[in-house]
This record gives structure tokens, sequence and C-alpha cells, in this order.
């Protein structure tokens, strides 16, 4: 029996006329994120517990989340160029898009649940304070 992703396969990279199908971009992907996300949740958890030990997280923490994050774009990049068999511009636009879509998604969730009252300004200077700059 095929799954229900094999029958009706999601064309995101066909629809530049790519090779691969999606399920096989998040068997590749899965094979870089679990990792990554112990990683992440390791960081998270020994700031967690500075945080309630001293009340204060050393800023450093911040920057590793940020390579981290970063590692995982560039992973993402190289993952929708193995698949879908696309030049390098072509899976740096795939993944760039969607990103912006995911974290346009987010602003519009965020703002909604507050109902209107959202201010993206003091959102990023308290990302900013996060990674100590």
């Amino acid at each position: 029996m095929t799954p229900a992703w094999g029958r009706y396969p999601l064309r995101s990279g066909r629809n530049l006329w790519g090779e691969g199908t999606y399920s096989q971009l998040a068997y590749t992907n899965a094979s870089f994120w679990a990792p990554l996300l112990v990683v992440t949740w390791t960081i998270s958890l020994i700031s967690g517990i500075a945080m309630l030990n001293s009340g204060d997280v050393p800023s450093w923490f911040g920057w590793v989340l940020l390579v981290v994050s970063v590692l995982q774009l560039v992973f993402g990049v190289i993952a929708a160029k193995a698949v879908y068999r696309f030049s390098w511009v072509k899976a740096i636009a795939t993944v760039v898009l969607a990103y912006i879509i995911l974290v346009g998604l987010v602003i519009l969730l965020a703002w909604a649940l507050s109902g209107g009252e959202f201010d993206l300004g003091r959102f990023f200077e308290g990302m900013l304070e996060l990674l100590g700059l």
C-alpha cells in the first residue's frame, strides 16, 4: 500500500522543474535536522538551568543557537539542490522563499493572537538583546 504522500506528492520542487519528490526532501532534511535539534535542545536546557541558578544567561548561548540556525539553512539548501537536482540559485531561492513565508506566517499569527498589538520593532529589539548586541 502506497502512503498518501507517495500517491499525491507535493510538487514544490517540480514547480521549478526539479526531479525529486517532497518525501525524498523530507527524508534528506530529517537526516540533518535530528542531530541539530539535539544540539539545540541541549543548549536550551543548559541555558534554562543557568537561568534558574543565576538568573542570567551567557550571551554565547544566543550565538551558538544562531550558528545552528544558519547551519540548518545551509543544509536545507544543500538538500534541495541534491534532491531536486537544482542549480545553486534555484536551491537558495526555494529555501529562502520557504523561510520568508514561514516567518511571515509566524509574525501574522503573533499579530493576530495579540489582538493587533504586536510590535515588530520591540520583537527585534528583544532578539538583539538575547544575542547580546
